[in-house]
């Protein structure tokens, strides 16, 4: 019985034995026809001959598009991750290696290489979209490989967009005034700057690798609160507003409310406009040292409203803290008038004055039958006034009064609106002024007038280059400077003279005194230097009366008038 009973559990042993090799060798078989049926799907997928490695079997209406994809991808001839995908992915992987780097053109510059190596990446989107829209019949592995290529385009575009870099707008480590370099968008350096014009920079450019110019911050006292940086127009910061059209950013030492420092700021933007085919600008974003300046002069505000035949709008960057705002196109100045030559100055100045009298419905001077004179004497309250207004007001009367055919005319500037100040200077010949910005009006009189200035004591000797700005618009507006009168009356400097600020400061604005028998010799060469100037103007021009010439980009502007 034993052996019987060891029998057969012998016999029930083999026979779970025999079952479990069974189970576990067709485990293995289903396995093995797996594998076939996955390698031949693979061969399907992909086929390899001697030459290049090829998309095989797409459906006619998806092969079209795939080979549209192929064509713009350029070197991207091969739709595979195991070769120039995963060089594309190694790209992107280290252009974010050092998410701590400092230098804001590492992980965008890294990035935008890519897309100028492979620029079908920014158009594929749009492939991918056409074959999704449900016109193939079933889904191909070739619409799932490029879904998955699609996938990485938009990681890239994530990473884009969390790549910009913003850096103070105000760099302290840089000077504010020197001709190397600048503290205000300091990492922008001069490339290739037009002979004879200021330094400009225009963005998209070359310079930005494509791209556009963002600001964040609006702070107006402190210039190293704001930043600044370049994004990519298809990838913006988050959060960002994008500004449409063309806006004019200027940055400045000096202020905007100063009729002088606002007109040399920005005057530049107007010779532009007439470089640029008469482009016409939507705002204007102003910094002072990198702040935010919400306001100008309202002299500068219509000074550009009519050099530009439109009124521009001023941003503030009042949309938070935090919230960038970006230019669809920007034109950066950040040295005025600074670079500008005098011929190109000339031209400048005589579209401001065209412009201005058409604007003010001012007559352009026309050449007279008789040789008139007009004097005009402008005067000031506060700061450099005259000591005794009314003994300069007689002395320059009496020389008009012995000079045949002559007017005369004195006037406070700050009673007159900005087309009244145009049209006073317009029919001014000879200008009598102390040193001020109410003589910028100058840049309205007639070519060949004159002009006659007049200081307070100090300022020949300590007043430095800022004296002389009025010749030099005087040489840029094709005017004649008739020279300086420097006061000599009034105490001395009380400190060394090697203190030169301080004792610029302590004559700065001081009244100015005057000798009338040197003002009456003075007014009178004058007087008979602009009378024989229009004298000999006569001889050559006869009795014509000439129409004007019209203003730079005037039919332009006529026509945008025509069409509102």
């Amino acid at each position: 019985m034993l052996a019987s009973h060891n029998h057969k559990v012998l016999a029930g042993q083999w026979r779970g034995f025999t079952c479990t090799f069974w189970t576990i060798g067709a485990l293995l078989f289903v396995m093995c026809l797996q594998l076939a049926v996955y390698e031949r799907k693979w061969f399907e997928h992909y086929r390899t001959d001697d030459s290049e490695q090829t998309l095989y079997r797409f459906p006619e209406s998806s092969k079209r598009i795939v080979e549209n994809a192929e064509e713009n991808l350029h070197e991207l001839r091969v739709l595979d991750e195991s070769s120039t995908l995963r060089e594309i992915m190694d790209v992107i992987a280290s252009c974010s290696a050092d998410p701590s780097a400092e230098v804001e053109a590492d992980t965008a510059e890294c990035l935008q290489k890519l897309l100028t190596e492979y620029p079908a990446l920014t158009a594929l989107h749009q492939q991918v979209l056409r074959l999704g829209d449900g016109s193939l019949p079933q889904r191909s592995s070739e619409q799932n490989r490029l879904d998955g290529l699609e996938r990485k385009v938009v990681s890239l575009g994530l990473m884009l967009e969390s790549s910009n870099v913003f850096l103070e707008l105000k760099d302290t480590r840089e000077p504010g005034l020197s001709d190397e370099s600048h503290w205000f968008m300091s990492t922008v350096k001069v490339s290739d700057q037009r002979s004879g014009f200021p330094e400009e920079f225009q963005f998209p450019s070359e310079l930005s690798q494509g791209r556009i110019l963002c600001f964040m911050g609006n702070s107006t006292h402190d210039g190293t609160e704001n930043k600044y940086g370049f994004a990519y127009r298809d990838y913006l910061p988050r959060g960002s507003t994008l500004l449409p059209g063309l806006t004019l950013v200027a940055d400045s030492y000096w202020d905007y409310t100063n009729i002088w420092h606002g007109m040399s700021a920005l005057v530049n933007f107007i010779s532009i406009r007439t470089r640029e085919n008469c482009v016409v600008p939507e705002r204007l974003l102003l910094f002072h040292w990198g702040e935010v300046v919400p306001s100008m002069a309202s002299w500068v505000d219509e000074l550009l409203h009519a050099s530009f035949g439109k009124k521009l709008e001023l941003e503030k960057l009042d949309r938070g803290r935090d919230k960038p705002v970006c230019l669809e196109r920007a034109i950066v100045n950040r040295r005025g008038l600074g670079g500008m030559s005098v011929p190109n100055m000339n031209i400048l100045f005589d579209s401001i004055r065209c412009r201005s009298y058409k604007f003010c419905g001012v007559h352009m001077p026309q050449t007279s039958t008789k040789s008139s004179i007009h004097i005009t004497l402008l005067l000031r309250t506060g700061a450099r006034a005259w000591k005794n207004a009314t003994s300069v007001k007689e002395v320059i009367h009496r020389q008009c009064q012995r000079l045949d055919l002559c007017t005369f005319e004195a006037s406070y500037i700050d009673n007159l609106t900005f087309c009244q100040q145009v049209a006073l200077m317009s029919r001014t010949d000879v200008l009598v002024s102390t040193h001020g910005a109410q003589l910028t009006n100058m840049m309205f009189m007639p070519k060949g007038s004159y002009v006659m200035e007049m200081m307070p004591k100090g300022w020949l000797e300590f007043a430095g280059v800022g004296q002389y700005i009025y010749s030099w618009l005087a040489e840029w507006t094709n005017l004649n400077h008739g020279g300086v009168w420097h006061d000599t009356e009034g105490p001395d400097c009380p400190y060394d003279s090697s203190e030169t600020l301080k004792c610029f400061l302590f004559f700065k604005d001081r009244t100015v005194d005057h000798n009338q028998t040197q003002l009456a010799e003075w007014t009178s060469t004058t007087l008979e230097k602009a009378k024989l100037s229009k004298q000999k103007e006569m001889e050559v021009n006869g009795n014509r009366t000439s129409v004007p010439p019209p203003c730079p980009c005037e039919d332009v502007d006529n026509f945008a008038r025509a069409v509102r």
